[in-house]
């Protein structure tokens, strides 16, 4: 499922660009049952661009 781009605003959401370009999330998953759902995802952003997700919890 698509997220909305209001997940970017949502409370639990958290975005950290590092001095070195790269950067930290972690956000709410919306899903076709629940929006925003009980799950989160925890990911980095390279400073070339590549995602790595490295994590998903049940909140």
């Amino acid at each position: 499922m698509r997220q909305p781009e209001s997940i970017w605003d949502h409370p639990f959401t958290d975005f950290l660009v590092r001095e070195d370009g790269s950067c930290y999330g972690a956000a709410p998953l919306w899903t076709v049952d629940e929006s925003p759902s009980d799950l989160s995802v925890e990911f980095e952003i390279s400073a070339d661009g590549t995602v790595l997700l490295t994590n998903v919890h049940v909140m």
